[in-house]
């Protein structure tokens, strides 16, 4: 199967003087460099590069490695496979979608027809990719002893789908996402999606028609839903909400100040 090794570390960026020859022809005899023996830079390019080699190893980081899988039902490294994530919580859930009250900081009115409306949610499979991605922590940690100190956390990415429509007529979305799941203490934890709506593409009558302080200079509507199987009834369960960040910025240069503010349009 094929697998990808990633380390997510921030390696030192080294500049080099340009050697004078370069830039132009110099007439200074004295400026020109003696092939064999060199001006001293090489060798101070040489010891800066071995420094800089020798920091990046002992930087400690979590080495990732994505292995792509073939299907639902192919094992990957961990022993769980894509289908153990999403089989117990695929399908059909009718749900009550409940529209907000906008206390928050950022208030944004999207004119719900009424408070409670009923959602009918899916997800499904679409036969996108499948990965499972192993994150461990690298040589260098574990040389120090410091795999503690990284948050190293394994993961399965399902590209699928999720449905949304409720009966008032504000959602009806068909949106690719990505459901992800995390390993956790060598089980699988609950499912997760986090997709960031295009409101230009939206096929239902959700707008937000105004918000409160007004004109933003960047606006972003998020799904987030999580997805189980309750331990009660042993069935899938869902839970969500819609919700968002509004941006503003005052000022230029050095004296722009950037402030955010969250809000909740609706939940599940």
């Amino acid at each position: 199967m094929p697998s990808l090794r990633i380390t997510h570390s921030v390696l030192p960026l080294l500049c080099v003087a340009a050697l004078a020859s370069a830039c132009g022809v110099d007439e200074d005899p004295l400026g020109e460099v003696d092939d064999e023996t060199g001006t001293g830079e090489d060798e101070a390019t040489d010891e800066a590069d071995e420094s800089g080699d020798s920091e990046s190893e002992d930087q400690i980081a979590c080495e990732e490695t994505i292995q792509e899988l073939e299907s639902l039902d192919t094992p990957s490294s961990a022993g769980f496979t894509a289908g153990d994530v999403l089989d117990p919580i695929a399908g059909e859930f009718i749900t009550t979608l409940n529209w907000m009250a906008q206390e928050g900081d950022v208030k944004v009115d999207v004119k719900p027809v009424a408070a409670q409306v009923e959602l009918d949610l899916t997800l499904a499979d679409i036969g996108g990719a499948l990965r499972f991605i192993e994150s461990t922590p690298n040589e260098a940690a574990v040389a120090q002893g410091l795999e503690d100190e990284l948050d190293c956390r394994s993961r399965f990415e399902l590209e699928v789908s999720v449905k949304l429509a409720s009966d008032d007529g504000t959602l009806k979305e068909d949106l690719p996402v990505v459901l992800s799941a995390e390993l956790e203490d060598d089980a699988l934890g609950v499912a997760t999606v986090h997709h960031v709506i295009d409101m230009d593409s939206i096929e239902g009558t959700l707008e937000i028609s105004e918000v409160d302080p007004a004109d933003p200079d960047e606006l972003s509507v998020i799904l987030d839903a999580s997805f189980s199987v309750d331990p009660d009834t042993n069935m899938p369960d869902s839970q969500g909400s819609l919700g968002g960040w509004a941006e503003y910025r005052e000022g230029e240069g050095e004296d722009e100040v950037v402030t955010r503010g969250e809000f909740i349009i609706a939940t599940w």
